[in-house]
């Protein structure tokens, strides 16, 4: 890391500090600022920090998330601390001496241990934990310019979202939030055991007990997409079920209608199953594939594929493509049932309504308008993104419904 030559500040800067603890007790003695100094220093909303050798300039901003250098020199990006820069100041007197208040990002190993609930989540080995991952706390801090190393980005992931944003591989992503003063994780983590749902307390014991452990991206899982559902499922959790052999009949409504002059997209009695579990009025049906004939291959085979995360499948694996695809699916589908008469107006459904996916329901005015916006802001899939290599075919053990 090249140490910082000279500082710039434009209007209205940030303030980012670096004192964790005791670490930075003699960096505090050497002009720490208190918080009622802060506040009446000069604030400002961003600098710019040349480094030597090469000039080279980076700008921060409030709001940035930025590499905070620890009290060791790190080895490796993971292990820079983490932060949110919120406000930075300086002395009218003294414009070069930039300070910045800061919000921390805590790592598992950090939190582990001040927090019962959160290390029950985690592996037994520290070495298992993931070295990106960081939670973000309300704990605030001050630090001097001159200890951060550059902007970073941070990913939030929302677990039961099928919709998350693709987070690249040694990327850093955040998944809870720490409250300090009550030592709260939210959301609260899952215990990282299994159970079985044979164990328990009897009195509040339910069929769908069985669930698996607080998720670590070292292992993969899979989703059951049933809506009612909708849980992960270590691949170790799951016993594999027969591939169904054979396609199922054409609907009532398509027999002897099929045009015959364009081929029917390629679709396999498995992917009908998982893209049929998908939906919540559609569930006991079956479809005619001709009637996909406009959406591409591409778009049919990511449908097919199976909802995974985690091991050689990423952080977030392939939810978003795989829920956009069969979404899109399902739409050609009901569109189809509607105009045959075989579906009632009030349960078709879009299957982006509101977050809820492919659930059944009332079409609302509100609703209505936020479809015909997404229409005109169409966003981007990589439908390559989700296919994956994952063999075999396995039933949810809560619903029954194909993975």
């Amino acid at each position: 890391m090249s140490p910082r030559k000279r500082v710039r500040l434009t209007a209205k800067p940030k303030s980012h500090k670096v004192s964790r603890g005791k670490e930075f007790q003699e960096l505090r003695a050497d002009g720490t600022p208190t918080e009622e100094e802060f506040e009446s220093w000069d604030e400002y909303g961003r600098f710019v920090v040349t480094t030597d050798p090469d000039d080279k300039s980076q700008e921060v901003k409030k709001g940035d998330f930025v590499l905070v250098l620890p009290p060791e020199s790190p080895t490796d990006t993971a292990d820079f601390w983490i932060a949110r820069v919120r406000s930075i100041r300086s002395p009218s007197i003294d414009t070069h001496n930039v300070w910045v208040k800061v919000q921390w990002f805590y790592s598992p190993a950090d939190l582990a241990p001040m927090v019962k609930t959160y290390a029950a989540s985690l592996p037994p080995s520290p070495s298992s934990y993931c070295p990106y991952e960081r939670i973000f706390s309300d704990h605030f801090d001050y630090i001097h310019h001159g200890t951060i190393d550059g902007v970073v980005s941070v990913q939030r992931y929302e677990e039961q979202s099928l919709s998350p944003p693709y987070i690249e591989p040694e990327s850093f992503w955040t998944r809870y939030d720490y409250e300090r003063g009550t030592r709260c994780i939210l959301p609260r983590p899952l215990p990282f055991q299994c159970t079985d749902g044979e164990t328990g307390n009897r009195k509040r014991k339910r069929k769908d007990e069985r669930r698996c452990g607080a998720y670590q991206p070292d292992e993969i899982m899979h989703l059951c997409p049933n809506p009612d559902c909708m849980r992960w499922w270590h691949a170790r959790c799951l016993s594999p079920s027969p591939s169904p052999s054979t396609t199922p009949p054409l609907p009532h409504r398509t027999r002897g209608k099929r045009k015959s002059s364009i081929s029917a997209p390629v679709i396999d009695a498995l992917a009908i199953q998982r893209i049929i579990t998908s939906s919540s009025h559609l569930r006991t049906g079956a479809f005619d594939p001709s009637l996909l004939q406009d959406l591409g291959q591409d778009i049919i085979t990511a449908a097919s594929q199976p909802m995974v995360r985690g091991g050689r499948f990423g952080v977030v694996g392939n939810v978003r493509e795989v829920a956009e695809a069969r979404s899109r699916v399902l739409h050609a589908l009901e569109d189809s049932a509607f105009s045959a008469g075989c579906v009632d107006a009030e349960e078709v459904v879009h299957p982006k309504k509101k977050g809820k996916y492919m659930k059944g329901g009332k079409l609302s005015k509100s609703s209505v308008a936020s479809v015909k916006k997404k229409k005109s802001e169409p966003l981007s899939f990589d439908w390559e993104r989700a296919v994956v290599d994952a063999e075999g075919a396995y039933t949810c053990p809560r619903c029954g419904g194909a993975i």
